[in-house]
Formats: C-alpha cells, structure tokens, sequence
C-alpha cells in the first residue's frame, strides 16, 4: 500500500492531472485530484473509493477535497495540491503545505476520546511552531466542554446520532473555537470529525480547517 501510495502522488500535481501513469494508478488518485479544484467540490458521496486506501474529507478554507494516508494509522495525510495533514488520536497536530507549516510540539489536557464526560471541563495547552516567519513556541491556554448539540456551522456529513461533540474554548476572546465530534458506537470511541482555525497568515486571518473520516 505504501509503494502504491508514492506512485500514486508521483502522478498528480497542484491543480492538474498529469499524464504519463497508469490507468490503474489513476484509477485511484483521479478524484483527489479534481476534488481541489475550485470553485465548486464533487459530490463526495458519490466517488467511488478505493478500498486499498484510507481516505478524509477535509476543508482547507473554501477548498473540499480527498486526502489519503501513508505509513498506518499514525502516519500522514496527503492532498493533491500538496497538503499534508497530520492527526493522533484524531487531533490535527500538524499541517503544511507548499508555502505554510504548523506543528504541535507541545500538549497537555487533551481528554482521550474514549474519556468520561465527567472530567470535563477541563483546561489544556497547546504549543506550536509556524512557518514561515520563525514563529516558535506559539501558545495557545483554552478550556475543554462538552456540548449538548452539534456546534453551529459544522459540515459533517451524514446522521450526527451517536456522535458526542466537545469543544475547546480559548481563554483569548478573538481567537476561534476547536471542535472534535466522538464516535460513541465504535468500541472504543474514536474521533472523526475536527474542526481547527490556525492563523497561518496574519494579513489575511485564520485558515479553518475540517476533516471527517470517508466513507462515514
């Protein structure tokens, strides 16, 4: 799967199909790469997947699209247009693309998903590196909660039955909201769903991004 997945993003660049690799090769990778294409994302529900691949639903701003994963449960999401999303216990942890990064290297009071209701609320902290820009040991204080409905604005798709919502609340009055959806029938409960605003350029603001395990 691993050699399969290098193949595969050896044949596909920003914003183009390339030629010059298999069918099968294409077969694959084809709505990866035309799901980042603005102005308007396909209709996901209706892509046919390949069961050889783990796939997630992500928003990047106004862009919706594929990301496939490499190297197991752990290991790295990748995009057509060259973005990389990395997730541990379904918590965004790192992301970059061909202009931009943002890592975690330091976090406490994250509550596991399969953790009771009961420990909430509760505080954490994160701290990051960003580039570009040499903006180390960013830190950002917030609360964690649970919310009795889904948030507002989310775009998970599908029924949100089974699904408990938590949310982390910044102790900073502009900065934005982090929220997680929890699988509560899957034995142990897992997140998959995210929601996560990284102010990767200060001129413009903060870049949301979504993503939700596919197929749901």
């Amino acid at each position: 799967m691993h050699r399969r997945l290098l193949a595969g993003l050896a044949c596909l660049g920003a914003w183009t199909v390339l030629t010059g690799c298999s069918q099968s090769t294409l077969a694959g990778w084809q709505t990866v790469a035309q799901a980042w294409r603005p102005p308007a994302a396909p209709d996901l529900a209706e892509v046919p997947l390949d069961p050889a691949l783990r796939y997630l639903r992500v928003r990047v701003g106004s862009k919706v699209g594929l990301m496939v994963q490499a190297g197991g449960p752990e290991g790295p999401w990748y995009g057509a247009d060259g973005v990389v999303l990395r997730l541990r216990d379904g918590r965004l942890v790192g992301f970059a693309d061909e202009r931009r990064s943002w890592t975690e290297v330091g976090h406490s009071g994250w509550p596991a998903p399969h953790a009771s209701d009961s420990l909430l609320p509760r505080r954490g902290h994160l701290i990051a590196d960003l580039q570009p820009g040499h903006r180390y040991g960013l830190h950002q204080s917030h609360v964690w909660v649970d919310l009795p409905d889904a948030p507002p604005g989310h775009d998970w798709q599908g029924d949100t039955r089974g699904l408990r919502w938590r949310m982390a609340r910044p102790d900073a009055p502009d900065a934005a909201t982090t929220w997680y959806a929890i699988d509560t029938r899957r034995q142990p409960a897992e997140v998959v769903y995210g929601r996560q605003c990284l102010d990767l350029d200060p001129a413009v603001g903060p870049t949301c991004i979504t993503w939700q395990r596919w197929p749901r």
